[in-house]
């Protein structure tokens, strides 16, 4: 009899917990809220937009173009910004112009410097794959 007893116990505990579990990793969605009759908005009828004006794709050739800069930008914002994109997509002439600009304004920049040696080493280790 006490077996019995014990036994519907570690039963109904253990159907607890699945249930418990089951019901924890469910996502809860919140019931959607009732509107009287009075509340329905009527639907306005909407008027079809004219077709946005579709972005251009810049073609193959003007990615080739020199970038241009604000002249009166600093040279931190010219050598962190359009300096670094055209190094890292390989445009090194476009972007050896850019420091040399910077380096015209001020000779003694150490990063225009820095980013000279760089650009130089890169044209120099593609023109060795080549």
């Amino acid at each position: 009899m006490a077996g019995l007893i014990l036994a519907a116990i570690l039963t109904s505990t253990f159907l607890s917990r699945q249930n418990l579990r089951a019901s924890q990793s469910r996502t809860r969605v919140p019931p959607a809220p009732s509107a009287a009759p009075e509340q329905v908005a009527k639907p306005v009828p909407i008027k079809p937009q004219p077709p946005a004006p579709e972005a251009r794709a810049p073609k193959p050739e003007e990615n080739d173009k020199a970038v241009t800069v604000n002249t009166e930008a600093s040279a931190k914002q010219i050598l962190n910004g359009p300096v670094r994109t055209l190094w890292e997509s390989g445009r090194y002439s476009q972007a050896l112009a850019l420091v040399d600009r910077v380096l015209s304004a001020d000779p003694a920049e150490e990063s225009a410097l820095a980013w000279k040696k760089k650009i130089r080493e890169a044209q120099a280790a593609e023109a060795a794959l080549k």
